[in-house]
Formats: C-alpha cells, sequence, structure tokens
C-alpha cells in the first residue's frame, strides 16, 4: 500500500471575513503539515499552540499588525493576542484536524471487510 500525504498547503483562511476579500487583498498562509515525530512535543493533554504555530506557519502573505508585516508564525505569535487570536486558532485547528477521519467516512467504514 502506497499512502501519500500533503507536506505543506496554501490556505486561505475565514478569519475577519477574509474570504470575502478580493484575492489580492487577501491574507494567504502556507502551512506545513508536521512528521510524527514533529509533533510529538505538541501532543498531549495541554498543547503548545504558541509552538506549534511558530512550527507549522511557514510564510504569510498580505498581513499586516501596527503598520508592522506579519510573515511568519514566529511574528504572529507576538501579535496582540485580542487582535489575532482567531487567526491563531484557525490555523491550529486546520492542522491538529488535517488527518483525522471524517465521522461519515469511519461510519461509512465500519463492518466492510476486505474480501468482496
Amino acid at each position: 500500500m502506497e499512502v501519500t500525504s500533503k507536506l505543506t498547503e496554501v490556505y486561505v483562511p475565514k478569519f475577519n471575513k477574509n474570504r470575502e476579500l478580493t484575492k489580492a487583498e487577501q491574507v494567504v498562509v502556507t502551512l506545513k503539515y508536521l512528521t510524527i515525530e514533529e509533533f510529538e512535543p505538541y501532543a498531549g493533554e495541554k498543547l503548545d499552540s504558541i509552538g506549534l504555530l511558530k512550527k507549522i506557519v511557514v510564510e504569510i502573505k498580505n498581513l499586516t499588525h501596527n503598520k508592522k508585516p506579519v510573515t511568519t508564525g514566529e511574528e504572529l505569535v507576538k501579535c496582540t493576542r485580542s487582535v489575532l487570536n482567531d487567526l491563531g486558532i484557525e490555523l491550529s485547528t486546520k492542522i491538529l484536524l488535517a488527518n483525522r477521519i471524517k465521522e461519515e467516512e469511519e461510519k461509512n467504514s465500519e463492518g466492510q471487510s476486505s474480501s468482496s
């Protein structure tokens, strides 16, 4: 069996009605999907969301905070929480849930045999 997975994804966040803007104005984020080994430090009951954002956000386009460009996860986590917290949550959630089986797909696979 061959399994393939994305290494990165260019993502247009929903944050702050971003998707309603023209393409030229939209915030666009390049996200990195982590390997099992890379994700290990962020796993567990107490998620290190700041560390995770620093690791998964490779590039940000068209985002400024207090007139300064925000171009990386490192820069994003230094922004005022009240302003950009929703964006951070959206990006973290996108990565954390990316590889989970959708409930509908899981239900459809229950009870199926590999032999027909």
